[in-house]
């Protein structure tokens, strides 16, 4: 048997970043990622003045990561925002405007699926990728050990 000393490997990524929650107040969403050798487990949890809530966990081997992906979506509720503040815009109420604006900034949501054998996670700290130092040594981690499962697409 060979070992590769990957074993004995130890390695600590935070992805950190502000959303805007429910078009009201900013939250801040922390994932810390820890790697043993070839077990990856993930935390996360969201975080607004001092109430921490929303805390998720998963664990892993590297070697079931089937795709790594970035991923956007379209956050629903700044849509009916957006509607909703055009609608008093056009009733002459410019406070509208308050409405529109935030919900056109925070609009797309971007974040890192990772996806594995049992299911999948959601890293938000997709509006750095690229330029984050932290991003690209945990892709080049799991591209090291699987290089079959990087399907990165950076925006």
């Amino acid at each position: 048997m060979q070992d590769n000393g990957s074993n004995a490997e130890h390695h600590e990524w935070e992805f950190s970043t502000d959303r805007l929650a429910y078009g009201l107040f900013q939250v801040n969403v922390q994932t810390h990622v820890k790697v043993n050798g070839n077990r990856i487990a993930i935390d996360t949890c969201r975080r607004a003045l001092f109430f921490k809530w929303g805390k998720q966990s998963d664990s892993f081997d590297v070697m079931d990561v089937q795709k790594v992906t970035l991923q956007k979506k379209v956050a629903k509720l700044n849509i009916v925002l957006i509607v909703l503040g055009l609608l008093m815009v056009l009733t002459g109420n410019w406070w509208g405007l308050l409405t529109v604006l935030p919900a056109v900034l925070f609009m797309h949501d971007k974040y890192l699926l990772i996806q594995h054998k049992n299911g999948g996670f959601r890293i938000y700290d997709a509006e750095r990728i690229g330029a984050n130092r932290a991003a690209n040594e945990f892709f080049d981690y799991i591209q090291a050990r699987n290089p079959q499962a990087m399907a990165i697409i950076r925006g």
